[in-house]
């Protein structure tokens, strides 16, 4: 058998042989930076109940008001986004969230009542179902049958590692900025009682809106 012969297709050679594929680069680039937006922003919002509460429990709602929205409209979200607009879904769910992020904002710098974070926590877990449903049904699209296997484990390993990267650089920003006192500095993020945790909660949120909308800059490019 000659040497031509024992060679694969070129298609098959390594798992890298996907990143040729420019919609697919993209699609996986705006799930990375979008995740990794939202990880930094959960870590934030955490932080600044538990500095406001004290409290473990008034901690763990926020993982609550995540997770309802998402068992219960997981299945509608699937059946809304075969039935319409992918990319429009995207960019209406990003536009929901960036408004809620704005809201965040706002609630944080004027120490409004906790039950409103959790509020619209809910409408924000709630939009981010519609816009996964949306995100996920990309993929088949996007590459051939026999390397969907391979696009899936690319996908599911950039999720684990946005899931490491966003909280961990929340943090080092967060410790780097105390450390410096920028977020105490006049003119900054700041609450009326300089709340740090306030401060911080209300930057995350700028630099989630500044992801989602990188997101889905990327995801309208496709096709």
């Amino acid at each position: 058998m000659s040497s031509t012969d024992a060679t694969p297709p070129s298609d098959d050679l390594g798992p890298y042989a996907l990143l040729r594929n420019r919609n697919l680069v993209r699609y996986l680039s705006g799930r990375f930076i979008a995740t990794a937006g939202h990880q930094m922003f959960t870590m934030a919002l955490g932080w600044e109940i538990y500095e406001r509460t004290q409290s473990a429990f008034a901690l763990g709602l926020v993982g609550l008001t995540l997770i309802l929205p998402m068992y219960a409209l997981t299945l509608p979200a699937g059946h809304f986004a075969d039935n319409h607009s992918r990319k429009r879904i995207v960019t209406l769910t990003v536009a929901i969230v960036a408004l809620m992020n704005l809201a965040f904002c706002v609630i944080s710098l004027k120490q409004a009542p906790i039950v409103l974070t959790y509020l619209l926590l809910l409408v924000v877990s709630g939009a981010r179902t519609f816009m996964g449903a949306a995100m996920a049904s990309f993929m088949p699209q996007l590459v051939e049958r026999q390397h969907f296997s391979k696009a899936v484990t690319w996908n599911g390993g950039l999720f684990q590692l946005s899931s490491i990267v966003g909280p961990s650089l929340a943090g080092l920003i967060i410790g780097w900025a105390e450390k410096i006192n920028l977020l105490s500095k006049p003119g900054q993020l700041l609450s009326k009682e300089n709340n740090w945790a306030a401060s911080g909660t209300s930057l995350f949120s700028i630099l989630e809106i500044r992801s989602n909308l990188c997101s889905v800059v990327l995801m309208l490019t496709l096709y």
